[in-house]
């Protein structure tokens, strides 16, 4: 898998080399996981409902609160846990 930009790059490897790859150029990153990932129905990757990515019965992923999230000290460097 390469970006769709260096498929012109591809002329300066050797032929005999080539002939034993699968070269698939991608413009986006969701190409490179649809050919990178084992999947039944590649297509419907980035096609999930929020109601399908949870289990029955129990709620959404809500990400924690602002104040448990990890922050800067003033003037200071790294993160404060």
């Amino acid at each position: 898998i390469i970006p769709k930009e260096n498929e012109k790059d591809l002329k300066e490897i050797p032929k005999n080399i080539l002939k034993d790859l699968t070269i698939i150029p991608v413009d986006h990153m969701d190409e490179v996981l649809k050919n990178a990932l084992v999947l039944k129905d590649p297509g419907s990757l980035f096609k999930k409902k929020e109601e399908d990515l949870t289990k029955e019965g129990e709620p959404p992923f809500d990400p924690p609160p602002p104040s448990a999230a990890p922050t800067s000290k003033p003037g200071g460097r790294g993160l404060v846990m």
